[in-house]
């Protein structure tokens, strides 16, 4: 999956099915990576 960050640089990382499904293209949030690992994402909801 691939993921950008503001300033427009890109990360594509390997993200798990059971995660993969739970995100959509325009979510926004906070990534957590080692590497080329993917550990998470947490997502804001915007109010």
């Amino acid at each position: 999956m691939t993921f950008q960050f503001p300033d427009g640089n890109r990360v594509e990382l390997a993200v798990p099915a059971s995660e993969a499904g739970m995100l959509i293209v325009g979510d926004e949030g906070r990534l957590e990576w080692e590497g080329s690992s993917y550990l998470g994402f947490a997502r804001e909801i915007l109010r």
